[in-house]
């Protein structure tokens, strides 16, 4: 089964925590943890705040892997919980929200 992880400080995306996804706080050393959960084939999906995808775009643009998808959350916490819903259900293939 695959992993997911989240790196924000949203309190929707540390929130997400509480359902079982890996969540990293925003530090000096995020950089490399995002290269290491792309490289890491146990992970489909990385969840990132709209800051952290600005800061690191470019690496979150080029990840090479079709399993692998980045969710970018925003502010909008409705919004935000209808992209996240589509794009597990596609990465995993089940519904986990209902």
């Amino acid at each position: 089964m695959y992993k997911i992880a989240a790196v924000g400080n949203l309190p929707h995306i540390r929130a997400l925590a509480l359902i079982g996804v890996e969540w990293f706080d925003e530090n000096d050393e995020i950089t490399q943890k995002i290269r290491e959960i792309i490289s890491n084939k146990e992970y489909a999906i990385l969840i990132v705040s709209e800051d952290v995808y600005v800061k690191h775009q470019e690496l979150l643009d080029n990840v090479k892997r079709p399993e692998f998808s980045v969710v970018i959350l925003g502010k909008d916490e409705e919004k935000a919980s209808k992209v996240l819903e589509k794009k597990i259900e596609r990465a995993l293939g089940i519904r986990i929200f209902e």
